[in-house]
């Protein structure tokens, strides 16, 4: 397969869960993935399994989705990158409270 003819996709929340049995799915198929995660153990221990699925080229990358400057940062590394067949966002915040503990910064979290 020459490198023009492989694919590639990004998971956004692709460390764990569905994220990543979805980029395993994508690196079986030989796509190249990029994995966006918070958490860098889990981005790592991510990475070597999506290399061991088949994937021809993995590229974890550490992005809070919360942190704008973070996100800004990413979206003008990825534009100067070769396109993305593949979308998938499997990116999750979960914060079981009650409804009166919210705070402020919770409701920005969910949109």
């Amino acid at each position: 397969m020459n490198r023009h003819s492989i694919k590639n996709a990004l998971i956004v929340g692709g460390s764990s869960g569905i994220g990543l049995d979805v980029a395993k799915r994508l690196a079986a198929r030989e796509i190249a993935v990029t994995v966006v995660g918070r958490d860098n153990t889990k981005l790592g221990q991510a990475g070597s399994e999506l290399k061991l699925a088949g994937s021809p080229q993995v590229i974890i990358k550490a992005v809070d989705l919360y942190n704008r400057t973070q996100v800004d940062a990413f979206v003008r590394e990825i534009s100067l990158g070769v396109p993305f067949e593949y979308l998938v966002n499997s990116a999750g915040y979960f914060c079981p409270t009650p409804f009166l503990k919210h705070t402020r910064e919770n409701y920005h979290q969910y949109h």
